[in-house]
């Protein structure tokens, strides 16, 4: 205990968008959650719920010594403004140029359903640019949301074999995985809950397994499966069918000999972007055959159950209808299409409208901003 085995680079750069919102994000978005630099990183998120403290906490325990450069996240909405985003990367990236000579790897915490005005991929931007500052021999990893849009540029460099500073990522359930993620990162860990409830757990797996590589008691090998399958979020549920079996099936493949880490991203639907779907990684230990076969299968497991994925939201007719004939209370109308967990801006009016035509008594919590006067009558 206290001695340091590797110095490693940490970063948290994270926003989930959605296309079809008109707002953009800013600095002051992500500001208002939290952005951190340097020790002020460790410090005010080290024993927290969300990743990074997963991360501080495995790397005490494992002797790593961490290099914090930035930490941040933005919540849920609309694109990110570009300089905002081109701001952020940049001071990561001059982070990682400054101490490039000194670290023996990286571990990122993303999530992998952001969006900029003018990128589809900014993980994978990001992260093939550190590929740049850092060189083909260093490790990344990094952890994702399950709804991550996972590309193949975020998970290639994960098949050089002979790497030895590894960058590590974690990314979210609802990522979208690209080409360019997967090929720059050594290994990706994903949140495997949905509602998420293992953002720290996630962080912890994800520094282990960089930990375990800059020993070199493994060399994480990665294969990337894609679906061309787009499946409503009311169906992510990982706690019931159809999408809970599939993450069981996820969890087992993780604990056979020869597997390091397995995760299936049903992606985040409200992107309006060229090859969104669904996505399948697996990562084995040297053995890239067994990481193609446990990726093809889990990927085809989902496809034979994509049926079971759809959906029928109730009309708001029937929903008033069904409200007035069911007794005990109170009962709660949720408008899908407007949740600002994934983004949008919840400012509709579909629901208040047909309240108010209604002789229902109700109470009603709308999100609006000043613009409130651009936004459609009630009257």
């Amino acid at each position: 205990k206290g001695r340091v085995m590797a110095r490693v680079l940490l970063a948290n750069l994270a926003q989930e968008t959605c296309s079809f919102v008109r707002s953009r994000h800013t600095l002051d978005d992500f500001r208002r959650y939290y952005l951190y630099t340097g020790q002020e990183l460790i410090d005010k998120l080290r024993g927290g719920g969300m990743e990074i403290a997963g991360v501080i906490e495995a790397a005490e325990a494992e002797g790593v010594e961490l290099v914090p450069l930035l930490a941040t996240y933005g919540g849920t909405g609309g694109p990110v403004q570009s300089v905002a985003y081109t701001q952020l990367r940049d001071e990561i990236l001059a982070g990682a140029r400054r101490y490039a000579a000194t670290v023996d790897g990286a571990i990122l915490a993303l999530h992998g359903a952001m969006l900029t005005e003018d990128l589809d991929d900014p993980e994978g931007d990001l992260l093939m640019q550190l590929r740049e500052v850092l060189g083909a021999t260093k490790p990344i990893v990094c952890s994702l949301d399950l709804h991550a849009h996972v590309t193949d540029l975020m998970v290639g460099q994960a098949t050089v074999l002979g790497a030895t500073k590894p960058i590590v990522c974690s990314l979210d359930l609802h990522a979208h995985v690209t080409d360019l993620m997967v090929g720059q990162a050594t290994a990706q860990v994903a949140y495997q809950t949905h509602p998420h409830v293992d953002f720290h757990d996630t962080g912890v797996r994800a520094m282990r397994l960089l930990a375990r590589t800059l020993r070199g008691e493994i060399r994480p090998v990665m294969a990337h499966r894609k679906l061309p399958m787009i499946a409503p979020p009311e169906q992510h549920n990982t706690n019931r069918p159809p999408m809970g079996p599939i993450m069981e099936r996820v969890k087992a493949v993780e604990k056979e000999a020869g597997l390091l880490a397995a995760g299936i991203f049903p992606v985040q639907p409200q992107h309006d972007i060229p090859n969104l779907g669904w996505s399948v990684v697996a990562v084995a230990d040297g053995e890239p055959d067994l990481a193609r076969a446990r990726a093809d299968e889990i990927a085809e497991m989902a496809w034979q159950r994509r049926r079971d994925f759809l959906y029928q939201r109730t009309r708001v007719p029937d929903a008033l209808r069904i409200a007035r004939e069911t007794s005990g209370g109170p009962i709660v109308l949720a408008d899908a299409g407007d949740g600002t967990a994934g983004g949008a801006e919840g400012d509709s009016t579909v629901l208040l409208r047909a309240l108010l035509e209604s002789t229902a008594r109700c109470f009603c919590g709308l999100c609006w901003s000043r613009r409130c006067p651009d936004h459609a009558s009630c009257s």
